[in-house]
């Protein structure tokens, strides 16, 4: 096992295959760590060293297809008071900074897919958001599927939206 110094300001340690939460805390190795081992074991023992930005942490969920994106749902992650784990998603409002979302989808060229933004509305930066993470997947959790669209399966829902073009 190799150590590193923790920096000496607030941040989260991710694994390369966190899913669930568990990226985020030390745990035992995952399901998609076994998947890594056994495709890319070079990336088994990676991780992303990310700084802890304060503030409310919300998701948004939707699909890109042939360039427009439509969203299925933002949703704030209230978190515990270790903040190391989310304990509950509530439905959010329709964002006044759901352009920074839409411009991020674009900038890493991201279509004909769903996607998971992940942001940070800090205090000191209300009107712009921090950008976490941009994927080309839905929101993993499985909490997830009941709010991301009122109860609906969210993929029953894009491919709704995929028909209807």
């Amino acid at each position: 096992m190799e150590m590193f110094d923790w920096p000496d300001y607030p941040a989260v340690l991710k694994t390369s295959a966190s899913w669930e939460n568990l990226g985020i805390t030390f745990n035992t190795i995952s399901e998609p760590m076994h998947y890594l081992n056994e495709y890319a074991p070079e990336l088994l023992r990676k991780g992303v060293m990310e700084e802890r930005i304060d503030g409310e942490h919300y998701q948004f969920d939707g699909v890109v297809l042939d360039g427009e994106v439509q969203y299925l749902s933002m949703i704030r992650q209230e978190w515990n008071t270790e903040l190391n784990k989310i304990t509950k998603y509530v439905l959010a409002d329709h964002p006044v900074w759901i352009d920074s979302i839409y411009k991020a989808i674009h900038a890493i060229g991201l279509d004909n897919s769903p996607f998971c933004v992940e942001i940070v509305v800090s205090p000191s930066r209300v009107t712009l958001p921090y950008i976490i993470e941009v994927n080309a997947r839905l929101g993993e959790d499985t909490r997830l599927p009941d709010i991301i669209c009122g109860g609906e399966d969210p993929l029953k829902k894009i491919e709704e939206i995929c028909n209807a073009e």
